[in-house]
């Protein structure tokens, strides 16, 4: 999206939510300066987390981001937004193992 971003994340047993937010809005700005000489806040601070408890919370979870383009009138169907994962040939990570084992 232009002014937003939704993931799905599964972090390292070892890692916080929280670290890894940190980890990829870090990195993101980060290049940002360097490829746009560009200085100041790129995020908002926080950000709105929900765990995911089942397959089907995973599928509803996935269908409102592929959506997301279509209903802000960016694309007719949500396959032809390039910057998503529902983009012809991107491929989704399967359903985590320790995710199955809880």
């Amino acid at each position: 999206m232009p002014e937003h971003v939704h993931l799905i994340l599964t972090p390292a047993p070892d890692i916080t939510l929280e670290r890894a937010m940190q980890l990829i809005k870090g990195g993101y700005s980060h290049a940002v300066g360097v490829e746009c000489r560009r200085k100041g806040e790129v995020w908002q601070r926080g950000f709105t987390d929900h765990r995911i408890r089942d397959p089907e919370d995973f599928a509803k979870h996935r269908s409102y981001i592929h959506q997301n383009p279509v209903e802000r009138r960016l694309v007719e169907i949500a396959s032809d937004y390039r910057y998503s994962s529902a983009f012809a040939g991107f491929r989704l990570d399967a359903w985590p193992p320790v995710a199955k084992a809880a």
